[in-house]
């Protein structure tokens, strides 16, 4: 049966030359020509996988005896020997299209994976676990965020990839290494750069994610701290169904010519999420569809073509040239790897993602956030009522609400909320993650007076009618203005406290005498 599929799906010899020729095009052209071509690489790839994928003992093993295995049965007499000739040479045909169609589009896996199919097997293999990028510089991050992702219950295991010595020393790499489950990895052994390019920033985080060791990743930025055990995501909804969860980014404002670059470079129909959001970011006159990728979950198994375009985005054709929309590439119009996740699903004509339905909120105290702003409505406004956060809405707090102890306060006027941080909320309203570490500006050393302050948080409004909620100040601080704060309860203002008295233990946080 599976090789009446592969005779299905192997093209006529005299569609090859098109197949495996190079593009000439570059910028939005050149992406559309990669999302058609990855298409058809997909179909080729998912019955060869299927034909050389067996499970064994718990375990997957990739075989390569099949031509063997055919002769065998010609001689057991369960196949004619016409049958079996042919058979052998639909097999060399489909193996040599398969393997000169991979290398073409995505060559940077080898040596270190002889094929994609030996890739395949070991994410096959593997287990659940979370994935950093780091240099020297976020190495203060990381080591907080390990702590504190412990204290939180977290056992999963940690790979934190970086680009080589100069990128993260051996001294560094020591102190990463010194805690449980955490393994530093080299990327450069892994992915193959060259003819110009290389790899140097957050255009590595998916190159990372695609041959880490695990089959379910979380993939988290240095900065970024858990308010919940990271493991409970991988029971979120959208995760369960579709195997991915995104989170969206703040707002913004303006749209650059996006919109024109994406119907260059997506093939058409358009999937009714593209067609979405298009249309939506042209009603509002805003960019809402940008994705923050401080969290990124991705199960490689069930989407494991589509990560290889992802990649792409941010590999050797992630800049064009700036002499029209047609020819800029991916990270001239989009801000580096963060919408690449869900735009390279769509590219690779699968929609099959999912988005955390959970708002965003700006968090701070408003003494500490008037220091920044000089918003006299923030220093002068007067508290009217503080009240029990209840989610029941009148039936009454249970023990298992996650708001328990979680108070609203209302005040007299607008107050302006200001924050580094950016906090994301659970789907059912809870906060969850937040990115941005727990400081004003990120430093290798930090003085107390740095040390954000978790009271409370604003939650955004909707954008209605082109108008953001967000408003910016200097350095990538968010602000939200309205007359409602959230206060985050003592068990959340505790885990707070573990990241910043991990960062004094560091010594990150220079603590006064």
């Amino acid at each position: 049966m599976i090789f009446s599929t592969l005779s299905k799906h192997l093209p006529p010899d005299d569609q090859w030359d098109k197949l495996l020729k190079q593009a000439d095009t570059t910028g939005a052209l050149l992406t559309h020509d990669m999302a058609v071509q990855t298409r058809k690489y997909s179909d080729l790839f998912e019955p060869w996988a299927k034909l050389h994928i067996s499970l064994a003992d718990h375990t997957f093993y990739s075989r390569e005896d099949v031509v063997e295995y055919l002769h065998c049965q010609a001689d057991a007499a369960s196949m004619n020997q016409s049958h079996v000739l042919h058979t052998i040479q639909l097999y060399d045909a489909y193996r040599s299209l398969v393997t000169n169609m991979g290398q073409k589009l995505f060559p940077w896996t080898a040596p270190y994976f002889p094929d994609h199919l030996s890739l395949y097997t070991q994410t096959n293999n593997g287990g659940r676990g979370i994935v950093f990028t780091a240099g020297n510089n976020q190495v203060s991050f990381i080591l907080t965020s390990i702590i504190t992702i412990r204290k939180l219950g977290c056992t999963l295991p940690i790979e934190v990839m970086y680009l080589g010595a100069s990128d993260l020393s051996p001294n560094m790499r020591q102190k990463i290494e010194s805690y449980s489950g955490v393994v530093t990895r080299n990327l450069e052994h892994m992915i193959q750069t060259g003819n110009g390019w290389k790899l140097e920033g957050f255009d590595m985080k998916p190159f990372a994610v695609l041959v880490s060791s695990f089959r379910e990743v979380i993939l988290v930025d240095a900065d970024v701290g858990f308010l919940k055990n990271p493991e409970s995501l991988f029971l979120d909804s959208g995760y369960v169904e579709t195997g991915t969860l995104f989170f969206y980014d703040r707002v913004h404002s303006k749209n650059d010519g996006r919109n024109d670059w994406v119907r260059i470079a997506m093939p058409e129909p358009f999937s009714d999420k593209v067609d979405k959001k298009l249309k939506l970011s042209e009603e509002l006159g805003v960019t809402r569809e940008d994705q923050e990728s401080g969290v990124v979950l991705f199960d490689k198994s069930k989407h494991f073509i589509p990560l290889f375009l992802i990649a792409w985005l941010n590999g050797p054709n992630r800049h064009g040239s700036p002499e029209g929309i047609s020819t800029k590439g991916f990270y001239d119009v989009f801000y580096g790897d963060k919408d690449s996740y869900w735009f390279g699903m769509e590219l690779a004509g699968s929609s099959d993602y999912s988005f955390s339905t959970g708002p965003l909120a700006s968090t701070g105290n408003l003494s500490k956030i008037f220091q920044y702003t000089g918003d006299q409505n923030t220093k002068n406004a007067i508290k009217l009522d503080e009240h029990a956060y209840n989610s029941f809405h009148g039936i009454g707090i249970l023990k298992e609400d996650p708001h328990l102890g979680r108070t609203i306060s209302t005040f007299d006027r607008d107050v302006k909320v200001c924050s580094y941080q950016i906090l994301h909320m659970d789907r059912d309203q809870s906060p969850l993650w937040y990115n941005g570490w727990i400081s004003d500006q990120k430093k290798s050393t930090l003085q107390m007076g740095n040390v954000w302050e978790f009271e409370h948080y604003m939650v955004e409004g909707q954008v209605t009618n082109g108008n953001n909620p967000w408003s910016w100040l200097e350095g990538f601080k968010g602000c939200l203005e309205g007359r409602e704060l959230i206060g985050f309860t003592d068990s959340e203002k505790k885990i707070f406290q573990q990241a910043i008295d991990a960062a004094k233990d560091l010594g990150i946080v220079k603590v006064p005498p």
